[in-house]
């Protein structure tokens, strides 16, 4: 019985893991460092002082709600249900702009009495509710603005992974010609099934 080995992770691999490692934990220790020489209070720490640029907040909300997992199991709902599975996705978006419109705006208006969702959780139920959702929150980050940074080089990661994987699958493939030949073939093309 012959068997030939197959390495999972290539030199490259390892280098564009350790790089991504090393960025998110460098981003997180130079903001912590630059913050701890200036005053910083609890809306600096909590709310960034309210001063992130707003494309850079939308990419770390992304980021939180999106992950590699995520990614992953969409391909694999496209694959098996076709292109009927994009209108999932309408779910998805209404829920966003339901979001938007109704429970930002009710954010925003607080803005004076609360400076976190935490003291909301607070209002809302109790102060154990806050206390254990505040627990979880100092236990994982070091401030939103390190947070609002780091998710932001995880989403360039993910998006760069996904264009990788799209453009190698599609080479592998032939083009996107044949990969598409091959996805209709295998009836996944139907938008109304």
């Amino acid at each position: 019985m012959s068997s030939t080995r197959r390495d999972l992770f290539h030199w490259a691999d390892y280098l564009l893991f350790t790089l991504s490692l090393a960025s998110t934990l460098i981003v997180g220790i130079v903001i912590a460092i630059k913050d701890r020489w200036t005053s910083q209070t609890s809306e600096d720490y909590l709310m960034a002082g309210r001063k992130m640029n707003w494309f850079l907040v939308a990419q770390s909300v992304f980021a939180s709600a999106t992950s590699s997992t995520l990614i992953i199991g969409l391909s694999t709902e496209f694959y098996y249900m076709g292109v009927v599975f994009i209108w999932s996705s309408v779910g998805l978006i209404l829920a966003a702009g339901l979001i938007a419109i109704f429970t930002i705006p009710k954010f925003f208006r607080m803005r004076f009495k609360v400076t976190s969702a935490y003291e909301y959780l607070e209002y809302r139920f109790n102060l154990p509710v806050r206390m254990l959702v505040g627990f979880i929150y100092v236990i994982f980050t070091g401030g939103m603005k390190a947070i609002i940074w780091v998710d932001n080089i995880q989403v360039i990661i993910l998006i760069v992974g996904l264009f990788t994987v799209m453009i190698k699958g599609m080479m592998e493939a032939g083009g996107f010609a044949k990969a598409w030949s091959i996805y209709r073939f295998g009836k996944r093309t139907a938008w109304n099934e």
